[in-house]
Order: structure tokens, then C-alpha cells, then sequence
């Protein structure tokens, strides 16, 4: 591990104790497993980096600089949930109109099995 995410990663447990808070409280919380918020020691997970920079009170930015562009959209795409993509693909000339200057929405991810 770099030591940059060594000491971001100490300073954000240091935070979390001086409220109280650990790993397990935040999880039982938000019904994620404990492992989730954990495993952002190693690997970006930008809803789990958004909840626990919250309770400290900073952006998640400002803790991982690394895994979020210069305007603060997380730079990689989840592989699990491609609703991530709109962060970074995301540009108004793009969206398909619908006669009425409104963007249509467009289902990123296939739906088997479902009648419409």
C-alpha cells in the first residue's frame, strides 16, 4: 500500500474514534456489512468513501485525492453498477432531447425478464 493511502487511511480511523465511531457502528447503520466500509483502505468505493467522510466532515476528495478528477466526480467506473458512467461521461450535448429541451433517460443496465 503507497504510504499516502497508509496515512490518509490513519487519519480517517484517528477521526472516526475521536466520535465515537467505529466500523461496525457505521455499518449496522447504513445495513452495509463492516467489510464494505474496509475495504475503501484499498479500493474505491465512492458511496462508502461519500458515508464515511461525512460523519467526519470533509469531502471525500479531500481524503483520496487520487480517485476523484479536478471536478470531484470519482475517476473510475464501478464495474457492478455502470450507473457510474453518467459521472464521467456526462455531457449536455450528449443527451438525447425529446422535443421539449428535457433529457430522456436512458436504463444503463439490461433488464431481463421484465415486460414493459
Amino acid at each position: 500500500m503507497q504510504e499516502k493511502q497508509l496515512e490518509a487511511w490513519t487519519w480517517l480511523k484517528h477521526h472516526l474514534e475521536l466520535r465515537g465511531l467505529t466500523f461496525g457502528k457505521i455499518s449496522r447503520k447504513h445495513g452495509i456489512h463492516k467489510s464494505c466500509f474496509t475495504k475503501v483502505k484499498t479500493t474505491p468505493m465512492p458511496k462508502n468513501e461519500r458515508i464515511l467522510a461525512d460523519y467526519i466532515g470533509v469531502d471525500p476528495w479531500d481524503i483520496w485525492p487520487d480517485r476523484y478528477d479536478a471536478a470531484h466526480n470519482p475517476n473510475r467506473i464501478s464495474p457492478r453498477y455502470q450507473g457510474h458512467k453518467h459521472l464521467l461521461d456526462y455531457k449536455q450535448n450528449d443527451l438525447k432531447s425529446n422535443g421539449e429541451n428535457e433529457p430522456e433517460f436512458v436504463l444503463l443496465m439490461p433488464t431481463t425478464g421484465v415486460s414493459e
